[in-house]
């Protein structure tokens, strides 16, 4: 069971550092493409380091069970948000593209950014291992059902690269540590320990310049982004925490299913949305107006349901 308290103040201090990349912005310290920059140490480094470190301890080989079992809720976990997406905007009367970016900010959340953080705060280095490997289907789908949902005809093939990213990559490679009990030097625990602790820091000061950079015209412009927001920050994790309550599964498991409903929308998605040109100011509001209100949703429907 999650202890409120530590919860609240692990989301004051994520929410210290995302105010710390909004008064960095507005001093001039740091810009969009420093951020940019900042952005893909935290994807191509920082936390791949972070998943890896996660099981480089050792002796967790005994929790193998459940990381199956974590491995089998991600799949489910994908397969029952795109029912959900599906189903809501059956009979939407909203343009096909906004009806597109809704499905994705439903289905993919920011599970590095804001997940991995909260995770390592409440439960330690071997939940975001775990964590990690639950969302594995996240690097796939995103390139697979989020590309076919915005593609107007030109029809972009899925690469290997799009499907072993690095941090399906770094998943794997903790896999593979983990269950061949593969011991680790010192050293290269510690390697990889100090490069992981840089990824929660930097992930929230990255949010906070983005946030800084975000158009108040495009977040209201469009009427859908109120239902998805309350969809994606209230509902979801309700829904999720309703739906596996029966489940035969670890508590451990079913609270890292309902962490994963209550994040805010994916950073990926406009991402893609501007690559595609799907409006990315509605997939950019999504982001935006669930990130900020995350600070205070996560800590309200986790105390609730957990």
């Amino acid at each position: 069971m999650i202890d409120i308290w530590v919860l609240l103040g692990v989301m004051l201090e994520l929410s210290a550092l995302i105010l710390l990349g909004l008064v960095l912005t507005k001093l001039h310290l740091l810009d969009e493409k420093g951020s940019a920059v900042l952005s893909t140490l935290v994807v191509h480094v920082f936390n791949p380091a972070l998943i890896i470190s996660s099981v480089c301890e050792g002796g967790l080989q005994t929790q193998g069970d459940t990381v199956i079992e974590a491995i089998i809720c991600g799949v489910f976990l994908y397969a029952l948000l795109i029912l959900i997406a599906i189903v809501v905007y059956m009979r939407s009367k909203a343009l096909k593209e906004e009806v597109s970016i809704c499905k994705m900010i439903v289905i993919f959340s920011n599970t590095a950014f804001v997940g991995y953080p909260i995770l390592r705060a409440l439960y330690g280095d071997f939940a975001v291992f775990v964590f990690s490997l639950m969302h594995l289907p996240f690097n796939i789908l995103i390139f697979t059902y989020g590309r076919s949902l915005l593609q107007k005809g030109n029809h972009q093939k899925m690469t290997v690269k799009d499907i072993f990213s690095i941090g399906t990559v770094s998943s794997i490679v903790a896999l593979i540590l983990y269950f061949g009990n593969i011991s680790v030097p010192v050293r290269v625990a510690d390697f990889f320990g100090i490069l992981g602790d840089a990824c929660v820091p930097l992930s929230m000061i990255v949010i906070g310049v983005s946030l800084a950079h975000a158009s108040w015209k495009n977040v209201l412009k469009s009427k859908n982004i109120n239902m998805v927001v309350f969809l994606r920050l209230i509902v979801l994790p309700v829904l999720i925490a309703w739906i596996t309550l029966p489940l035969p599964i670890s508590t451990f498991n079913r609270e890292l299913l309902v962490i994963s409903g209550a994040l805010p929308a994916g950073s990926m998605i406009v991402v893609l949305a501007k690559e595609y040109k799907a409006n990315d100011g509605l997939a950019s509001a999504g982001v935006f107006l669930t990130t900020l209100l995350s600070v205070v949703t996560i800590p309200l429907m986790l105390g609730i349901l957990l």
